[in-house]
């Protein structure tokens, strides 16, 4: 019954993207992540052997003027989109959803030569159900080990695709119901692997939704309810849900609206601590060099996930709330050029990651995950002690990062790909995407940047 709901509102609701202005910052969010992944680790990798699979020419990888399968074009894009852990993120649901349905939904309304409306539309319809079907189970979807990423996105992009393939009611359900059979991602990268994994995870979602909703289009069987039954998603990998969530308010109420935009390229757990011990030292007009000592409490996932005081790969440091602060000291601001080994293994960097301790406090995992609370305690060489709360990360839509720091934000990631000139050029044609009027007008404007 829950699967026909949702698929109800994805394939008989209809959106005008004006309604939903955030959607637009999204948007141009998810195409500068993209764009900078293009750069990124084992991008040349994953796009050759995306490109090595068949000889369909019905979309396009980001600037490049060859075409692939739209399944695999979404596959790499979504890859891209999140290669430098940069995207948007759904603290609810612990998912990032942007890379996997924007670009699936790019990739099959090109196929289809959609229009750009056409596209947001099920840009918006996909990043619901994603949303919702992510917040529903989560956290305890997360703290079983699951990447929401990868499990519960490809439900968005089944939506997003059905709708563009004008799929009905019943098909689209089929497509919902196919998507959630194929939910796999494991959070086991967060430990021994890469932000790579991570990524991935958004490339499987782009092509097991897209494929989920061409199967249903051609009448494949369906899997039955394998979202909320007994064997289905939910009862395997949460064990239980909150239906309120999953269905409350659909159609009137949009939870992807809450997604945050990300201020650095790092684990979003990381977030709150720098904000705070920045907070803290704004407050009391204090330097990077009066510090003594830097302790952070904050709630059990952030300290389980963030308490790395000696980070020596990409990975640990992308996920040390010590060396995210410690650089944020250095620089006044993170970006993707702190997370390489010669930043994570500077001398300055572990001199300032050595002050920083990290505690759990039941009274803030108490307030998780409404809230993603993070307290700085910090002490300075002269023997002053100050402290600052951040309640939730900047770039959540309580603190959300304004037009100009999101395109200063897209400025410093796309610059080094595209030049300035470009740069600039394609900020101010993504202000107004609807103008291309096509997919392929816009993809072909993407594949002239080159």
């Amino acid at each position: 019954m829950a699967t026909k709901k949702l698929a109800d509102f994805a394939a008989n609701t209809e959106v005008n993207s004006k309604d939903f202005p955030y959607s637009r910052q999204l948007i141009m969010d998810a195409f500068a992540c993209g764009v900078a992944g293009v750069k990124g680790p084992f991008a040349d990798t994953l796009t050759g052997v995306y490109r090595g699979f068949g000889a369909a020419e019905q979309s396009s990888v980001l600037l490049s003027s060859r075409k692939i399968s739209a399944r695999d074009a979404a596959a790499v894009n979504a890859y891209l989109a999140r290669n430098n852990t940069f995207d948007d993120v759904l603290e609810s649901g612990t998912v990032h959803s942007g890379a996997a349905v924007i670009m699936s939904a790019l990739a099959v309304g090109e196929w289809l030569d959609a229009s750009i409306e056409e596209m947001l539309a099920a840009v918006i319809l996909g990043y619901e159900v994603a949303a919702r079907v992510a917040a529903a189970i989560n956290p305890r979807h997360y703290d079983k080990g699951f990447h929401p990423t990868g499990t519960c996105n490809p439900l968005g992009v089944a939506a997003a695709a059905a709708k563009l393939l004008g799929l009905d009611a019943a098909g689209t359900c089929g497509a919902l119901r196919l998507a959630a059979d194929t939910a796999c991602g494991y959070r086991q990268y967060q430990i021994d692997g890469s932000i790579v994994n991570s990524a991935y995870h958004a490339a499987k979602s782009a092509e097991s939704g897209i494929t989920s909703a061409l199967l249903a289009r051609e009448g494949f069987a369906d899997p039955g309810e394998s979202l909320t039954g007994q064997f289905g998603l939910f009862r395997c990998e949460a064990g239980e849900w909150d239906e309120e969530i999953l269905l409350g308010g659909l159609g009137t109420e949009y939870r992807f609206l809450g997604a945050s935009l990300k201020p650095y390229p790092s684990c979003r757990f990381m977030h709150g601590a720098v904000d705070a011990v920045a907070a803290c030292l704004a407050a009391n007009d204090l330097k990077k060099e009066d510090l003594a000592q830097i302790r952070i409490v904050t709630f059990k996932m952030a300290a389980e996930e963030g308490d790395r005081p000696r980070p020596d790969t990409v990975l640990d440091a992308q996920f040390s709330i010590h060396y995210n602060i410690a650089a944020y000291l250095l620089k006044g601001g993170l970006s993707i050029s702190d997370f390489t080994l010669e930043a994570i293994r500077a001398p300055e960097a572990a001199a300032y990651a050595k002050l920083v301790s990290v505690t759990a406090d039941e009274a803030l995992t108490a307030r998780y995950p409404k809230e993603w609370p993070y307290r700085a305690e910090v002490a300075t060489k002269d023997g002053r002690a100050f402290t600052a709360e951040a309640p939730k990360p900047s770039g959540s839509p309580e603190f959300p990062l304004s037009q100009a720091m999101l395109e200063n934000k897209s400025r410093f990631q796309m610059a080094p790909v595209l030049g300035e000139e470009k740069t600039r050029e394609f900020l101010a044609k993504l202000r107004d995407i609807s103008a291309f009027g096509s997919c392929r007008a816009f993809t072909g404007y993407l594949s002239s940047l080159i």
